[in-house]
C-alpha cells in the first residue's frame, strides 16, 4: 500500500513512498505533530523461506517476526559489509554487499564490489536470481578467507 506525502524540498511536493518507509502515522511526537519521516536506509535482506527486505525501523520486532514465522530461527541476513559467494551464473565469485535496496525495476537487490579490488563494481544484482544461482553468506574469521 502506498501513502501520498508532501515533501518540502524548497516547495511542497507530492511523492508515493511504500507504508514500511513511513513512520509517525499512528504514534508518538509526530501523528500528534500530523508528520510522517521516510526512513531511507535499509537494515538488510532476510534470506529466510521468502527474501524479506527489514527496514532500519523497529528492527528488532521485525527479527522477532521474522524468527517466529522460520519455526524458531532466524534466518540469514544479508547486509552493508556482508561477504556473499555466488556459485555460478552472472554474479559467480565472492562478493562484499555496499548496499541493500528495493527498487520497481529489480525489486530485492544488493550493490556488489569485490573484496580484492574496490574499484570493481557491479549493482543491481537481483537476490532471487542470486538465490537460484546458488548464494550463501560468508561469515569468515578475524583473520581472513583463505
Amino acid at each position: 500500500m502506498k501513502d501520498i506525502h508532501l515533501i518540502k524540498r524548497g516547495h511542497l511536493k507530492l511523492t508515493t513512498e511504500p507504508a514500511r518507509s513511513v513512520i509517525g502515522k499512528k504514534k508518538g511526537k509526530l501523528k500528534t505533530h500530523k508528520a510522517a519521516r521516510v526512513i531511507n536506509s535499509n537494515f538488510g535482506i532476510a534470506l529466510g523461506p521468502e527474501p524479506t527486505l527489514i527496514p532500519f525501523h523497529n528492527v528488532t520486532a521485525q527479527l522477532e517476526d521474522l524468527r517466529r514465522s522460520n519455526d524458531g530461527t532466524l534466518p540469514e541476513i544479508i547486509r552493508n559489509g556482508s561477504l556473499i559467494e555466488v556459485a555460478s551464473g552472472t554474479w559467480k565469485g565472492r562478493w562484499m554487499v555496499s548496499s541493500v535496496k528495493e527498487s520497481k525495476a529489480y525489486g530485492l537487490s544488493v550493490d556488489l564490489i569485490q573484496p580484492s579490488c574496490p574499484n570493481n563494481k557491479k549493482g543491481n544484482a537481483k537476490i532471487h536470481a542470486m538465490l537460484q544461482d546458488g548464494v550463501r553468506l560468508l561469515q569468515p574469521p578475524l583473520t581472513g578467507i583463505t
